[in-house]
């Protein structure tokens, strides 16, 4: 099947948007029957997870096999998707805590779409799967489980998992030739050397952390549980 990549702004991207509006405002609308009836919607979320992973790794396998350079679970969607799908499994609070900030990353990636397949192709498919239950994690887990995602201690305990993830992913992109955290094919910022780029992008990630905040400190006061 032949690639063709979404144009920022363009028709797919738009329809990718409207997609996640869509999404965005059933959430909020039926947030109440979602609160009584989350132990049926987690399994759902369960399936569409698998289901997502299932559809992003048959098409790795199928297109040129197995590749350890971006096939590996070390993108930072990719760690939200486990922290979200661990939780629906074992409901610790911590873990929902940390995939609330790490979601984050996806409105990036979904604001500024680097290489992402048509809806027709099942990259594509897999992508707005992906975006939308990780972007909508946080908010599902605060309406499903009135979990407050706004303490302080939380933001700072996502952060140190970041610094954590960033490490990890500066030793293994050089030894596997991967791209994880688009470091090396990177989306923008590629005039800075990456002694520059690697800081300022820890910085620009605890600001987005700070924002991510704000967000669940809204919600908190706009929808009190």
């Amino acid at each position: 099947m032949e690639e063709e990549y979404i144009k920022i702004f363009g028709p797919m991207h738009f329809i990718y948007i409207g997609i996640l509006i869509l999404f965005t405002y059933l959430l909020f609308r039926k947030r109440q029957v979602i609160c009584k009836n989350r132990k049926k919607i987690d399994l759902y979320l369960i399936g569409i997870i698998l289901f997502q992973q299932i559809i992003m790794y048959k098409t790795y396998f199928n297109k040129d096999g197995f590749d350890f350079s971006d096939g590996l679970p070390l993108h930072a969607c990719r760690v939200s998707s486990i922290l979200l799908f661990i939780f629906l499994i074992n409901k610790n609070e911590k873990i929902a805590h940390l995939q609330a900030y790490f979601a984050s990353f996806a409105l990036l990636s979904f604001i500024y779409p680097s290489r992402i397949d048509t809806i027709t192709h099942p990259m594509g498919l897999s992508f707005i799967i992906n975006h939308i239950y990780n972007l909508l994690g946080g908010s599902y887990t605060y309406f499903a489980y009135h979990l407050d995602h706004s303490v302080k201690i939380y933001k700072k305990q996502a952060y140190i998992l970041f610094l954590a993830y960033i490490s990890v992913v500066l030793i293994i992109n050089p030894i596997l030739n991967g791209n994880y955290f688009y470091l090396k094919d990177r989306p923008f910022g590629e005039m800075f050397p990456e002694s520059l780029y690697i800081p300022i992008t820890i910085i620009f990630v605890y600001i987005l952390f700070s924002l991510t905040e704000k967000y669940y400190k809204f919600l908190k006061e706009k929808y009190p549980i």
